[in-house]
């Protein structure tokens, strides 16, 4: 997959299958759902990320808006799943290649408790601390849920 916008803003799908196993694990009850920006991706991510996880081809901002609303929070580099979630106060952890980028695309997530940015110190996206990505994910919570019945 490639971004037509920031050109490190993807990060490898091994580094997304060790956050996906931690969100799994933690017993909580929480399943990871990976958001696809074109079917045809599919097959690629399931051979590395694993037939387990649960995905979701999306179109547009309001599906998108939609999810986030519903999730226990959101695990995301710089795009707009990440800006949403700040926007809503979900739990969010934004992955940046350098903390530069993170203070121009979210100014004000330092100010809420919401969102933790995870940023490379070398520059680059893929050297991100994963162990500090999965000690955040930590902090997740089930999102509450609620059926409706029609009589």
């Amino acid at each position: 997959m490639k971004s037509r916008g920031d050109d490190d803003c993807l990060l490898p799908l091994e580094q997304w299958a060790e956050i996906a196993k931690e969100i799994s694990s933690g017993g909580n009850g929480l399943r990871p759902l990976f958001v696809m920006p074109h079917e045809k991706h599919r097959e690629e991510i399931e051979d590395i990320v694993g037939k387990e996880t649960s995905y979701l081809f999306i179109t547009t901002p309001g599906q998108l808006t939609c999810l986030i609303n519903d999730s226990a929070g959101v695990v995301a580099t710089n795009t707009a799943a990440v800006q949403l979630a700040n926007a809503r106060d979900k739990p969010c952890v934004a992955l940046f290649s350098c903390k530069e980028k993170a203070r121009v695309f979210l100014p004000y997530a330092e100010e809420k408790r919401s969102c933790t940015i995870v940023a490379s110190t070398t520059g680059k996206l893929g050297d991100i601390d994963i162990e500090a990505v999965k000690n955040a994910v930590k902090d997740f919570q089930p999102a509450p849920s609620f059926a409706l019945a029609q009589q």
